[in-house]
């Protein structure tokens, strides 16, 4: 279901950053989520480089992938059932929209 512009950024309910970004698919189920978590560890052997300017960890199972970053204090999630290789290069596109369109904050 798309979201309206005036729900468009942080959800402080559910701590979740909404994004207004276009659609890859219509069938393309995904979720961005920015949570708590100061120090997280990122794997650095999934990390991958986009666009020189960010590397974020790029984690799969189950059908699913998820890039995987942190943002000042925040981890920062996009969760979706891209896992062939064309989805992941997809999937890097939508990160890079994502990524240049949200700053996520904490709620409190």
């Amino acid at each position: 279901m798309p979201v309206s512009r005036h729900h468009a950024g942080f959800c402080p309910l559910c701590f979740s950053v909404i994004s207004t970004a276009p659609a890859l698919e219509s069938w393309v189920s995904r979720t961005y989520t920015a949570l708590p978590a100061p120090g997280l560890p990122l794997p650095e052997a999934r990390r991958i480089q986009i666009e020189n300017r960010w590397r974020p960890a790029l984690m799969s199972d189950s059908g699913f992938s998820a890039w995987v970053w942190r943002q000042g204090d925040l981890a920062c999630f996009i969760v979706a059932d891209m896992v062939s290789e064309s989805d992941v290069e997809r999937f890097k596109d939508y990160f890079v929209r994502v990524r240049t369109a949200t700053e996520p904050v904490r709620a409190y």
